[in-house]
């Protein structure tokens, strides 16, 4: 449990708070859309910052290596998944108050 993984694991629910909250404060004012999107990206932000920075930590790698090495590589399929996560939870809403 404290490997290279160890920082993306631990901030899977400091994550998932995050997102519960974002979408709460957001649902009001903006479409399920735009807030299941807002929400899952500021969600992300402490994964990869928790993840990278436990991974530069036990690595002792520059911000600049980590960053090539544990977070651009990454963020094209972040894109895809927050769209995706986005897209099912504002269907789930839809169909939750049919």
């Amino acid at each position: 449990m404290l490997g290279p993984n160890a920082g993306y694991l631990f901030s899977y629910p400091l994550a998932a708070a995050t997102a519960g909250w974002a979408v709460r404060a957001m649902q009001r004012i903006t479409t399920r859309f735009r807030a299941g999107l807002v929400a899952a990206t500021i969600a992300s932000a402490p994964i990869f910052l928790l993840g990278a920075g436990w991974l530069s930590h036990l690595l002792h790698t520059s911000a600049a290596a980590t960053w090539t090495m544990a977070v651009a590589p990454f963020l094209p399929g972040e894109v895809v998944k927050i769209t995706a996560a986005a897209g099912i939870f504002s269907s789930l809403q839809r169909w939750r108050q049919s």
